[in-house]
């Protein structure tokens, strides 16, 4: 039932059916109903049949005036409720150069919603058609652990709650971004740009597949492409470093970083490392008294070839596949090659014995002063050959070699200071054909000397017994 009901057949666009004008107070017009019997009351209930017809139509000249103002005091009120049952009808149109439209309290639609597009196709459709502004803002100033989130996703089971984003005409081209959570679970897919990541409930997270609780890592990435992960680093620091691995439980021999590509029985590596100054490095700074190892190589198994450490140098200046400086020992053997396929212009070596005849064998300590002293020679009495008198005799058993020692090794964040010293060293190996050889003729010596020793004899018994 109705209060009053007021016909009008005006056809004329802007003709009112009643005007009423207040020039003193705030409110022309106020509707209240007051029954409390249970069903629906309206303050005011209006319709518009026509196609493009408006219900209400509130306008405000006002500096902070209201078109239309609705105030529900009840438990349940509703302050404003709009119904458009036309095909193109508006429950609600404002317009205004600040607020189209401010609402103190909850707002409820049970349609779409458009921003910047009358024909939403979703519950909640931003349109925006230019680079001036964000088509979508949070902002939140509070700080510390109780201010809220920009967005929140109610979930738990049978909830699921997500963000997806499509644009394959924007300037660089992106394929998607999608953010899924359900059961606690947060997962991100982007596409065709391959990004997946999902985190779980025990604070795990994979990218790129799902969580599997086979692996004992909080971080798992999978990629079909070159490689799983790309790090990088523009710290201008000797401190700096792309990939940081440390290991910070208990006392036991874990791994800072670990690799491992064993996708069959001789393929993979488990690290590349590629330097342009030292492509690995191992290092240990003890502070007991255990075994300690810099770098140790090992490889268990099989029956074919097997090289623990395999060092390999080439170039146009001094090559080493491996130095050490300091003592070496080897348990095993310790072969040169020697094998005659791999030799040319064999000719025979002689006059050895006369060459070292000429050789002086000494007694020394290495001197720890100078450069003798970044060195770490042996300590203690040694016996051997001086370098430059054993060039005089053979030339080609002594070589130039050339130590490499960096002043700030060991030092953090600071550049490395090179320096090169050269210094002579003897092939003592190469001295045992030499040597061999001395023998030999030496023998030859021995046994002709031998031979006349025993003709001699012979002759004089031979006058003992005339």
């Amino acid at each position: 039932a109705t209060a009053f009901s007021l016909p009008f057949d005006g056809t004329t666009s802007g003709n009112p059916a009643f005007s009423i004008t207040n020039t003193a107070g705030s409110v022309a017009i106020r509707g209240l109903a007051t029954d409390n019997s249970g069903g629906i009351n309206y303050g005011g209930y209006f319709e518009a049949y026509r196609t493009q017809g408006r219900g209400v139509a509130g306008v405000t000249n006002g500096i902070q005036g209201w078109g239309v103002l609705g105030e529900a005091q009840g438990t349940n009120g509703i302050g404003v409720r709009a119904i458009a049952l036309g095909a193109n009808g508006t429950g609600i149109y404002s317009e205004g150069n600040a607020w189209a439209g401010y609402f103190m309290g909850n707002l409820y639609t049970s349609g779409n919603v458009g921003i910047g597009t009358p024909t939403p196709s979703e519950e909640i459709e931003i349109y925006k058609d230019d680079n001036s502004f964000n088509a979508l803002l949070f902002t939140n100033p509070n700080t510390g652990t109780s201010a809220g989130s920009g967005i929140k996703f109610a979930t738990g089971s049978g909830l699921q709650a997500s963000i997806y984003f499509n644009n394959t005409s924007y300037l660089f081209n992106p394929k998607g971004f999608r953010i899924d959570s359900y059961d606690s679970d947060i997962g991100i897919d982007a596409g065709q740009n391959n990004l997946n990541l999902q985190y779980g409930d025990n604070g795990r997270v994979a990218i790129g597949m799902a969580i599997f609780n086979g692996h004992l890592s909080k971080l798992d990435v999978h990629s079909s492409y070159r490689y799983s992960g790309h790090f990088t680093s523009d710290s201008v620091s000797n401190l700096s470093h792309a990939v940081h691995g440390e290991y910070t439980g208990g006392t036991v021999d874990a791994k800072g970083v670990y690799g491992k590509s064993v996708p069959s029985d001789y393929y993979g590596y488990g690290g590349y490392f590629e330097g342009g100054y030292m492509g690995v490095r191992g290092e240990v700074f003890p502070s007991g008294g255990n075994v300690y190892f810099g770098v140790s190589g090992t490889v268990n198994g099989g029956s074919g070839t097997n090289y623990a450490v395999w060092g390999y140098a080439n170039g146009s200046g001094t090559n080493y596949a491996g130095y050490f400086d300091g003592n070496v020992t080897v348990t095993g053997i310790f072969d040169n090659p020697s094998d005659k396929k791999l030799k040319k212009n064999i000719l025979p070596f002689s006059n050895a014995l006369s060459k070292v005849n000429q050789i002086n064998v000494h007694s020394f300590e290495f001197r720890t002063d100078g450069e003798a002293g970044k060195i770490n020679l042996p300590d203690g009495s040694q016996i051997g050959f001086i370098a430059q008198e054993i060039e005089q005799i053979f030339p080609h058993l002594v070589s130039e070699q050339v130590h490499t020692r960096d002043r700030n090794q060991g030092s953090e964040d600071v550049n490395k200071d090179i320096e090169q010293f050269t210094y002579k060293g003897v092939n003592y190996i190469g001295m045992i054909p030499v040597l061999t050889q001395a023998i030999k003729e030496q023998q030859e010596i021995i046994t002709n000397q031998q031979s006349q020793i025993d003709e001699l004899r012979k002759m004089v018994l031979e006058m003992k017994d005339n």
